[in-house]
């Protein structure tokens, strides 16, 4: 994390969305009690594993997708990230 940079924020930008056509979300059926959450692995335009969780959400009928949470994917992560693109 760069100094002053707010806690939690990715360098990769404002939303830390994934942005990579491999990407591919998940439902997260432990997670989703209140609200459906999907967890989306790919990699940043700098080429960092992340898992970003999300939700869609509406707007006066306006579709648009929610940041849950973003972080840098863990070494676990990363393996099922890259043996998945393998394939």
């Amino acid at each position: 994390m760069r100094a002053g940079q707010p806690q939690g924020m990715l360098s990769e930008g404002r939303t830390g969305m994934p942005k990579e056509a491999n990407a591919l979300s998940k439902y997260d059926e432990e997670h989703s009690e209140d609200e459906e959450r999907w967890i989306l692995p790919g990699k940043s335009l700098s080429e960092a594993v992340l898992v970003v969780v999300h939700t869609f959400a509406d707007d006066d009928g306006t579709e648009f997708v929610r940041i849950i949470s973003a972080r840098r994917a863990t070494k676990r992560e990363k393996q099922a990230y890259h043996k998945r693109c393998q394939t």
